[in-house]
């Protein structure tokens, strides 16, 4: 999760909803920055499902045994990027939601900018799509 960064990094509008909801649906909420690596790696690697933005702390996956995963959910501004690339190279099964968008009202400039639900993408209606999408 991003929900626990500074203000002066990308966030999520609506994230924290999102995080409310999976989590009354029995998923766990992650803050990679809150722990050291060994438990970074621990978590990943114990992890069946994971549900994540685009995060830099994904890319730790390239270090870990991955076997034990059975799906990521990306969501993202975008329908192709390095995390997809990476899954694909990895042979990691993943769903990417291209429902992000970048915040028009943000000042904050480049991978700094925070990111919205495009407008055809409800909270609620993502929360559907990962909770469906990991029953499979």
């Amino acid at each position: 999760s991003r929900s626990k960064l500074s203000a002066d990094k990308r966030l999520i509008c609506g994230e924290a909803l999102l995080e409310r909801l999976l989590q009354a649906e029995g998923w766990s909420v992650f803050h990679p920055q809150e722990h050291d690596l060994q438990t970074q790696v621990e978590v990943y690697e114990s992890a069946r499902y994971i549900s994540s933005t685009n995060s830099s702390s994904l890319h730790l996956l390239y270090g870990v045994r991955t076997d034990g995963i059975r799906k990521i959910v990306l969501l993202s501004p975008t329908a192709t990027n390095s995390f997809t690339i990476q899954f694909d190279s990895q042979s990691i099964p993943y769903d990417n939601i291209n429902c992000l968008e970048n915040l028009r009202t943000c000042s904050k400039d480049g991978a700094s900018r925070d990111l919205v639900f495009k407008s055809d993408f409800t909270v609620e209606a993502v929360f559907r799509h990962i909770v469906e999408g990991c029953l499979e």
